[in-house]
């Protein structure tokens, strides 16, 4: 049984996704979302970066305390993009921030680690 996993990895030439098969109808807004998601980390944190991440040591690592402008920044770029294209509506941009706010305070621990 497939595990129903899916993401991608960015580098600054090129991205590697990894998605479910299933029929065209159903992943080509997921596609459309990961795609922006990840032309949008050529901004963060491919050029807007703390040293942690600008000489990040892979044997040794040290994570940077602003996974959430990484990702938070880069999430709202991505799907504010589609409204601005008009693939997506106002209202569906607010529900999916929205979404991502409650998703963020009920299942995630706002604190950063470090070792």
């Amino acid at each position: 049984m497939p595990s129903g996993g899916m993401g991608a990895l960015e580098h600054k030439n090129s991205s590697v996704y990894f998605l479910p098969e299933v029929p065209f109808e159903d992943i080509a807004a997921t596609v459309r979302d990961v795609c922006a998601h990840e032309f949008f980390h050529i901004v963060t944190p491919l050029n807007i970066h703390s040293e942690e991440i600008a000489d990040f040591n892979f044997i040794v690592p040290n994570m940077s305390k602003h996974l959430w402008l990484y990702e938070g920044q880069t999430e709202y770029a991505a799907h504010h993009a589609q409204v601005k294209a008009g693939l997506i509506s106002k209202e569906e941009f607010l529900l999916r921030m929205q979404g991502k706010i409650e998703n963020s305070m009920n299942y995630y621990n706002d604190t950063v680690l470090t070792l």
